[in-house]
């Protein structure tokens, strides 16, 4: 799927929504923004570290919530662009891992929720 993706990706005619592209991966330099350092770090990029949130449980909610708007606003331009195939699909599903996860058991989109009658939403977390 990964090398469909990203042979479908290659070209402006096939672009696809879903991509390779993580602003998680493992090997790059992502602190969390909410954490107390003078390196830089991408904005977004969430840590459930439970000794970083307990420290703050406050400001990690708030700030969490400006995360999820984010997404929501992602999943939202998602849905309201999405291609006939998917439309017209027998079964479809909304499916999100961890950070991913939080967002999908949240969402609600009522052009989505017609769709999702088929199929349904699956929650992973790893």
């Amino acid at each position: 799927l990964a090398s469909r993706l990203s042979d479908a990706n290659g070209e402006v005619r096939t672009l696809t929504f879903w991509c390779e592209n993580n602003v998680y991966e493992k090997e790059s330099a992502c602190p969390a923004a909410m954490a107390k350092s003078n390196e830089s770090s991408y904005p977004l990029c969430y840590s459930s570290s439970s000794k970083a949130i307990l420290s703050d449980p406050e400001g990690w909610s708030r700030y969490y919530e400006r995360v999820y708007r984010v997404r929501q606003l992602e999943m939202d331009y998602a849905v309201e662009h999405l291609p006939n195939y998917i439309r017209e699909a027998g079964k479809v599903f909304l499916v999100g891992e961890s950070e991913g996860g939080m967002a999908a058991s949240r969402y609600h989109h009522p052009e989505l929720e017609e769709l999702l009658k088929s199929g349904g939403r699956i929650i992973l977390q790893c």
